[in-house]
């Protein structure tokens, strides 16, 4: 793999708990966190990230996604859907 090719191919790993915070109510709130990055939900099917799920964060622009959603969005565009950066993704 070539330098270029490494600066456009996201990294992939586990959702982790960042913090748990427990609310008055009795709720629970948790912050998640891909490779060190805050996350909240998938740029492509917009449903919250779960612990230990799959991720997939692109290199330069920092945007969060599954990783099967990034794989099924790549396989036709070849950029990333939030900003159209381009990328690549290993099979």
């Amino acid at each position: 793999m070539s330098v270029a090719e490494k600066a456009t191919t996201p990294h992939v790993g586990a959702v982790e708990v960042e913090r748990r915070r427990v609310l008055r109510d009795g709720r629970v709130k948790l912050k998640l966190a891909l490779l060190g990055v805050a996350v909240d939900r998938c740029g492509v099917c917009l449903s919250q990230f779960r612990r230990a799920e799959r991720g997939a964060l692109t290199p330069v622009c920092r945007h969060s996604f599954h990783e099967a959603c990034l794989r099924r969005w790549l396989r036709t565009a070849g950029v990333c859907p939030i900003c159209r950066m381009v990328l690549s993704m290993d099979e």
